[in-house]
């Protein structure tokens, strides 16, 4: 992916649409491209057909990027996870008895701040620490490493 976006080179690509066969990688690498598109929300691909083909392009060390039909959870998880099945255990979480840390960034796609208040909403109160970091997506560690380093050590005893 890096080499991908140095500045001022051109990268080639090609956008799959109809085509899943299990020479989907080899066929794209032996024309020199460097990433593939998938389009989902206007092609005849599911979720099934994507996880085949990126497996087939992974294996080819093509970059390749899908496109879900939208930016509801159910479809950015099905993508990232192939076929992921949304489990919901809010109504459990009311039985946790230690104290938790729940930290979600602004722009994350998979949880939604929405989503992590909710689950925040549903642990005791008085065992909970919400942080919402701005700026950051899923992987908060990584996006903001000085502020969560910050926050964590401030909740964990010494």
């Amino acid at each position: 992916m890096k080499k991908l976006t140095v500045p001022r080179r051109l990268s080639s690509g090609t956008m799959l649409v109809e085509f899943d066969t299990l020479g989907t990688g080899q066929i794209m690498q032996a024309t020199d491209i460097e990433f593939v598109f998938i389009d989902i929300e206007h092609s005849g691909f599911e979720y099934e057909s994507l996880k085949r083909t990126l497996r087939y392009l992974q294996s080819a060390e093509l970059a390749s990027f899908a496109r879900v039909p939208s930016s509801h959870y159910d479809h950015i998880a099905r993508a990232l996870h192939g076929e992921a099945r949304r489990y919901d255990f809010v109504a459990e979480l009311s039985q946790i008895t230690c104290p938790m840390l729940l930290l979600t960034g602004e722009r994350d796609p998979i949880t939604p701040v929405a989503d992590a208040e909710d689950i925040g909403a549903a642990l005791p109160p008085e065992l909970i620490r919400f942080e919402c970091f701005a700026h950051c997506g899923h992987d908060v560690q990584r996006d903001g490493p000085d502020g969560t380093e910050q926050v964590l050590r401030a909740f964990t005893p010494s």
